[in-house]
């Protein structure tokens, strides 16, 4: 499996392969999310405004690839697809315009001819009920769910339960820069953590060198793709692990378009 992606917020645009088995690029250099893409699944990552050429640029450098997977192609009308997969979150479509004036990549009547819908920790129900828009047999309730604590400098592992026990006597600062950064807030707090303190910071922010020095905190806790913008030696720093569960129907309809899993 492959990955195509724009990498946006990067410093360069000449398009760049990220080889999970080599040494990989700074997240300046590929994008936050790719970076973390590729961290996350072990897959490699194309990264190029044009997903035509991205995908190009993949096989030229993996041509035994099987399945090529486009992180936000669905406006990408030149790159041919097999399968149209639309995610919405608790935000549904925001203020109900397109980029960059809003958060929607395509019109909803887009929804007509999407394979899938998945709805992420929002019932199909309440989203239909926001967009004001038919439910359909082919939209999934996905379940995104805070799993632990990853340290970043040692890469220790706590659950949540042990997470509780061991910072009980501890105060706690949580910081992100994704699309809605009260969402891991929220999931923190709903593990039993308390935060003495949290920051939500632009989509994509660029983290400077010194960032977690300014937190008096003795634990800090960030998302996945903000932590591939941050130095691994400051010890404060944990890495909020999720877990996401599909639910039998939508992995049928998948494995029926793709063919099954080797396992």
């Amino acid at each position: 499996v492959g990955i195509v992606s724009r990498g946006y917020g990067r410093s360069t645009t000449a398009p760049i392969v990220i080889d999970p088995a080599k040494n990989t690029p700074a997240a300046i250099e590929a994008g936050d999310e790719p970076l973390f893409l590729s961290r996350e699944t072990g897959c490699p990552v194309a990264v190029c405004a044009d997903r035509n050429q991205a995908v190009r640029l993949l096989l030229t450098h993996f041509p035994d690839l099987k399945l090529i997977v486009s992180d936000d192609g669905l406006q990408h009308h030149k790159l041919a697809r097999q399968l149209e997969w639309v995610v919405f979150d608790r935000r549904a479509h925001g203020n109900g315009r397109m980029l960059p004036a809003g958060p929607l990549r395509e019109p909803l009547s887009r929804l007509n001819s999407v394979d899938a819908v998945l709805c992420s920790n929002i019932s199909p129900e309440s989203l239909s009920k926001s967009l004001n828009w038919p439910l359909r047999d082919n939209w999934h309730a996905i379940h995104v769910q805070l799993t632990g604590f990853r340290q970043l400098s040692s890469g220790q592992f706590l659950t949540t339960e042990q997470a509780m026990e061991q910072w009980k006597p501890l105060k706690l600062m949580a910081f992100s820069g994704i699309g809605d950064p009260g969402k891991l807030f929220d999931a923190i707090r709903s593990a039993g953590l308390n935060l003495d303190a949290s920051r939500g910071l632009p989509d994509h922010f660029n983290y400077p060198g010194d960032f977690c020095a300014q937190f008096d905190q003795q634990v800090l806790i960030t998302s996945g793709k903000d932590a591939v913008k941050l130095g691994d030696s400051n010890p404060k720093v944990w890495v909020a692990e999720i877990s996401v569960k599909l639910p039998p129907a939508l992995t049928q309809a998948l494995e029926d378009c793709i063919g099954p899993t080797i396992d």
